[in-house]
This record gives C-alpha cells, structure tokens and sequence, in this order.
C-alpha cells in the first residue's frame, strides 16, 4: 500500500533486484534486510583492468570542488555534500554521463584517495622512523662530546693546579 500519491513502494521480502542488461550482469541488488545497494560488481563481470596513479588521484580530487548543497525538488533544508556530477567528470572522466555520479565509481575514487594516502602515511612513517634514529645517534654522539669536553676540561684545570714540569721552584 502506498503511503503517499505517486509513490512506487516495493515490499520483496527476499530482496530486490535491478538489471540493466539482458543477460543479468549488470545492475543492483537489495538482498533481504538490507538497507542499501549491492552494485554487481563481480571480477569475472569486468574486463580490462588498470591501475590508477594515488597521487595523480589525490591532485584530482584536492582540485574538484565538493560543495554542501539542496536538490532543487528538496526542502531547502535538506542538505548534501558532494560534487556535481559536472566536476567528477571533468577531474576522472569516468560514469556514463556528465549529469549523473554513479555511485561505484564514486566509492572507487575514495578507496583509490584511502589508499594513497595509506601509502603516503607508511612514507612518512618510515621517514619519521629515520629521523628519530638521526637524533638518538646524533644525541649519542652530543653526549659522549659533552663526556669529553668535561673531561678535558677536568685535566685542564687539573694541571693549571699544578706547577709546570720543567719550572724551578
């Protein structure tokens, strides 16, 4: 039963699924009591696979403005947070169109950025790992010329007690 005009409710008990091709490998599901979509998204589904650059990733996403926004048929009071599907496209070049975001493209651009800046944390991490060894070293070594110093300096003022070797007295 619907609970508002022009509605389209759908009560699949044992899910929901949605295809958009007639041999069912491409689309979504809504598997019994779940809250959210299952894209298809089966390797053996996909083909010609490519690595993506994190870095070039991230330098494409620090320029793409995401922006909090209404939809236009909302309430302005209801708010979203994201791109337009204007500027995804122009920073990835991926999806079907300049006018819409699909949503794995989307999650796949955040685990490629999650995953660079992994790899970037590791760096600074191992860099971090370096430096703090410098220092232990370098304080090590600070601290056996300070050993040093001192005790030159005990020998020095040791001697300016004593009369000199070859002095008469």
């Amino acid at each position: 039963m619907a609970r508002a005009a022009n509605q389209f409710l759908v009560r699949a008990a044992g899910g929901t699924s949605i295809y958009s091709n007639a041999a069912l490998t491409a689309g979504v599901d809504l598997l019994p009591g779940a809250g959210s979509w299952s894209t298809v998204s089966d390797v053996a589904l996909k083909d010609r696979f490519r690595d993506l650059d994190g870095e070039d990733v991230l330098a494409r996403l620090a320029r793409m403005p995401v922006r909090e926004w209404p939809y236009l048929a909302q309430d302005t009071a209801i708010r979203h947070v994201g791109p337009t599907a204007q500027d995804f496209r122009a920073a990835f070049g991926l999806g079907e169109s300049d006018r819409r975001i699909s949503t794995v493209d989307a999650d796949g651009i955040a685990l490629a950025g999650v995953q660079a800046l992994e790899t970037r944390t590791q760096a600074a991490d191992q860099r971090s790992r370096v430096l703090e060894e410098r220092t232990a070293a370098l304080g090590a070594e600070n601290d056996a010329r300070r050993d040093c110093d001192s005790q030159s300096t005990a020998r020095t003022a040791r001697a300016a007690d004593r009369p000199p070797v070859n002095a008469r007295v």
